[in-house]
């Protein structure tokens, strides 16, 4: 499990540092946005999986995560309305 959690955080790295690249211009900053939400995302679950939370925990962090995006998509939704 150990080895895994490692290629986590590797991956969520390369991600993050690629976020960054494609984050530098405008043409690519759509791609630069995707990988920098899949490299904090891949963090996130190699953190969680070092700790060994009990799937009680995890159901409750998947809601809340859940929860928070779609308020999140709802805000943003709105404030794009607004202009």
């Amino acid at each position: 499990m150990a080895g895994l959690v490692q290629a986590g955080y590797l991956a969520s790295s390369l991600l993050c540092i690629g976020s960054l690249s494609g984050l530098a211009s405008q043409a690519t900053a759509r791609q630069g946005n995707i990988l920098g939400i899949l490299g904090v995302s891949s963090g996130i679950l190699a953190s969680l999986a070092a700790v060994g939370f009990s799937p009680e925990v995890l159901l409750q962090f998947a809601g809340v995560a859940g929860l928070g995006s779609v308020i999140g998509k709802w805000d943003a939704s709105y404030n794009d309305e607004l202009g």
